[in-house]
């Protein structure tokens, strides 16, 4: 027979067993976090057909996400996309809104559309904190800061970020060359560092989940954690920061001086982004390339799946302004 002590023990461990059985039962009853998705757009009337297309396939619940698109300084049918898309699926998700700014096709300081100039940086960043301040005062869960040369071609991005439950987290996107959405390294100055830790985690020699001294481009933020305050895109918020006025290096450093590491993830194959180029028009022509190679190697049987599906896809956003 067990002694009195024995029983006690086995009765608390039945018990706390069948609590966590219970609270398992009701988490599933829950809500899946609130996500608040903040898009700035510019000149990007050809990709937004594919980065909308895959974004409304994500298998995260729609009436959890709310957008906050914002768009000016255009010179192609950015605008009108964004109009159509807007009127035709924001009944499908919490809230969509859209901004359009009456503003000229070049800043005052441009001479291109691809130019990075001073103006054009502090616009960035004043728009990337406004958005940031309005998921705070909406008790947003997590924001997704995503540019619209991310194709989230994995329906689970989203899911799979947030149930990493990292302050900060990024999925990897790939490209056709070795540009990523993540640094290893970064100067003293803010500048870009090549590590030996960056290629064997973009070519996936290393899988799971890694921290990293920056992430850009579809970065998921959660704002339930405490130290998500102290994160900023802008320089001023920052005592005796003496870096680039960048957006996305600010807001690194932003990280670093809170003591928030960043997160990139290649558990799955999230994506594409284009790099960077010197017009709208090599933009297209990178982005067809990217269509081109994942169809040849889909003819040739070469193709894994590894890249996504970059067909059209359904219900493409231009058919809507035809």
């Amino acid at each position: 027979m067990k002694s009195p002590l024995v029983r006690l023990i086995i009765f608390h461990s039945c018990s706390l067993l069948l609590a966590t059985r219970a609270w398992a039962s009701d988490d599933e009853k829950l809500e899946l976090p609130t996500v608040f998705i903040a898009v700035i757009a510019r000149n990007k009337a050809h990709v937004l057909p594919h980065f909308f297309g895959y974004l409304e396939q994500q298998n995260y619940p729609k009436s959890r996400i709310s957008l906050w698109i914002y768009t000016d300084h255009n010179s192609d049918d950015t605008e009108d996309i964004l109009e159509a898309w807007a009127e035709a699926k924001s009944d499908d998700y919490h809230n969509v809104n859209l901004t359009r700014e009456e503003s000229d096709a070049f800043y005052a300081d441009e001479n291109g559309v691809q130019k990075w100039t001073a103006e054009r940086y502090w616009h960035v960043i004043r728009l990337r904190e406004e958005a940031l301040n309005l998921a705070r005062s909406l008790w947003a869960d997590f924001i997704l800061f995503l540019d619209c040369d991310a194709l989230l071609t994995s329906p689970k991005t989203i899911l799979d970020l947030v149930r990493a439950n990292k302050t900060v987290v990024a999925p990897m996107l790939d490209s056709r060359s070795a540009y990523s959405n993540f640094w290893c390294g970064m100067t003293e100055k803010g500048y870009y560092l090549r590590t030996d830790d960056y290629m064997p985690i973009l070519e996936r020699e290393r899988v799971g989940t890694f921290s990293v001294i920056m992430v850009h481009s579809a970065t998921l933020v959660n704002l339930n954690h405490a130290d998500s305050r102290k994160l900023t895109f802008d320089p001023a918020r920052l005592e005796g920061y003496s870096g680039p006025q960048d957006d996305i290096i600010t807001f690194a450093y932003s990280a670093k001086f809170a003591g928030v590491e960043m997160f990139v993830t290649n558990q799955d194959h999230y994506g594409h982004i284009l790099a960077s180029t010197e017009s709208p028009a090599h933009e297209i022509q990178e982005l067809l390339n990217l269509k081109l190679e994942v169809t040849g190697e889909y003819l040739s049987g070469t193709y894994d799946g590894t890249r996504g599906n970059l067909s059209v896809p359904r219900n493409p956003v231009w058919e809507l302004v035809r």
